[in-house]
């Protein structure tokens, strides 16, 4: 019976709150939820703009753990991982199409 978050259930404020506030942690939690559930989503589907590789799969599914996963360095990581998978995707998919 454990949240990997508190605030994600609206509960006891972290070290986010302590500096910039609740509402905003609750903000960047939900936000990390949202993104980590999207990159599970098209690991699991294979297909975002366009059809992904087996090894594209796993780097989305990874980048999706990290950002679940409650602990500072796994955050970084996984926005990293995350925003870095993305712009190479939409790059990729644009290449395909022959678009500018």
């Amino acid at each position: 019976d454990r949240v990997y978050t508190p605030a994600l259930m609206l509960q006891d404020p972290g070290p986010i709150a302590a500096q910039f506030g609740y509402p905003v942690e609750v903000a960047y939690i939900v936000a990390k939820a949202c993104m980590g559930i999207a990159l599970w989503g098209a690991a699991a589907v294979g297909f975002l703009f366009r059809r992904m590789a087996w090894w594209e799969r796993l780097v989305a599914f990874a980048a999706g753990v990290l950002l679940v996963a409650a602990l500072p360095v796994t955050d970084k990581a996984g926005w990293a991982l995350s925003v870095a998978w993305i712009g190479w995707h939409c790059w990729r998919a644009r290449q395909a199409t022959g678009t500018a």
